[in-house]
């Protein structure tokens, strides 16, 4: 075995798709993986949480506006922060970082509020990338 092969943590005792030989669930230098017993003449390799439903992402009701045909959806940034972008990606690249309320801007009128929590309270601020104002309580 290499030295960058990984080591065994435990045979899984389940055939190799590809060959028919014993999976191994290994431990590399990123992480946990499932590979074949007959490396190097076999390259069958998967990830160790692939038989996991990937999570669905929560759906918005508030229609996009800068396209006007899709949706805005909840997503995760690499790093676990949510986020809500339109469903019509990479066509559309709108994006925002706080949940979008539907409204209109006092000041510039744009079709989209986000809604920000401040020490103050929560507040609703224009989605616009040129205005960003905070819309005065009626």
């Amino acid at each position: 075995m290499h030295q960058n092969d990984g080591h065994i943590i435990k045979e899984l005792g389940v055939a190799c798709p590809d060959c028919g030989s014993e999976l191994l669930l290994r431990q590399g230098r990123f992480g946990m993986f499932i590979g074949c017993s007959n490396y190097p003449e076999c390259h069958f390799i998967q990830s160790p949480n692939k038989q996991e439903e990937p999570e669905q992402p929560t759906q918005a009701s508030v229609s996009c506006p800068e396209c006007a045909k899709g949706t805005l959806t909840e997503r995760k940034s690499r790093f676990g922060k949510a986020f809500y972008a339109c469903d019509q990606y990479p066509k559309c690249k709108f994006a925002v970082n706080h949940p979008p309320v539907e409204g209109h801007c006092q000041y510039c009128g744009f079709e989209l509020l986000v809604e920000k929590k401040r020490a103050s309270g929560t507040v609703l601020e224009c989605a616009s990338r040129r205005c960003h104002k905070v819309q005065e309580s009626e």
